[in-house]
């Protein structure tokens, strides 16, 4: 300390300060200094057996670590629905109404004939289907139901459609599906299935309440031997004046799925 006193000023003076600073400088850019492989140590972290919290690194057995990391939210487009079954070997059913026309058969005027004509399921297809039936048809306070299934389909089968009071189930024996569209009780709306013709709008004589064409839709149900219920969809064309019917299919095959 002695010497320090009386050689301060030769140690910040000339020659002297300049060599102070020299070694000042020297060992101050050893410690800010570092390494590659100095820097390569810093981001990794061993932990042995120990709990490690918001550590990007961190290498070892036996640890725990929780890692804060910022969420991201990503659209990615919507996956389109496939079914992997080979819809070309569902079971056909189709239904016929094999109603010609006839309106050149003689009657009392003013007058309705129930006749009973069918319909007609037919299959084409590779063994049977089961259970086949034609689900009822609504006409307001009237119904047309088919109460005959067909419990094995090979070929073909009729069905004929009855017409009940919906209240109280009540079989109405003096109208068949034919005549219920030609004179429609009270009650019965047969003008929810109206074909709408070109040129009635400048008659003079409105008809309304004369129906000249009609579009009844019309389901189909049945099943395949391993109890898979299908559907399909008709039209039921009726012209009222020639007194004809034809089955229009309107959509393919549906599976129904089970409840």
């Amino acid at each position: 300390m002695h010497w320090l006193s009386e050689n301060y000023k030769w140690l910040f003076d000339g020659i002297g300060g300049l060599a102070l600073m020299a070694v000042i400088g020297y060992f101050t850019r050893r410690v800010l200094k570092r390494s590659p492989d100095h820097q390569k140590d810093i981001v990794s972290l061993n932990a042995q057996g120990s709990k490690v919290i918001n550590s990007p690194v961190a290498s070892g057995s036996n640890i725990s670590q929780n890692i804060n990391s910022p969420t991201l939210n990503l659209s990615l487009p919507a996956k389109t629905p496939t079914t992997g079954e080979d819809q070309s070997n569902w079971p056909d059913v189709i239904l016929e109404c094999q109603w010609p026309s006839l309106v050149h058969e003689s009657r009392i005027p003013g007058s309705h004939i129930v006749r009973r004509r069918p319909w007609m399921l037919r299959y084409r297809g590779p063994g049977s289907v089961y259970n086949g039936c034609v689900h009822r048809i609504d006409f307001g306070e009237y119904e047309a139901l088919f109460p005959r299934r067909v419990p094995t389909l090979t070929d073909t089968a009729s069905v004929h459609p009855i017409i009940c009071h919906k209240s109280d189930g009540l079989v109405i024996t003096a109208h068949d599906l034919e005549s219920l569209i030609h004179n429609p009780p009270s009650g019965c709306d047969v003008h929810q299935y109206a074909v709408e013709t070109e040129g009635n709008e400048d008659q003079e004589v409105p008809l309304k309440a004369f129906v000249l064409e009609v579009e009844i839709p019309v389901t189909i149900s049945y099943e395949d031997k391993n109890g898979n219920q299908f559907k399909i969809r008709y039209l039921l064309h009726y012209d009222t004046y020639m007194e004809k019917g034809e089955m229009i299919r309107i959509g393919r095959i549906e599976k129904i799925a089970p409840i």
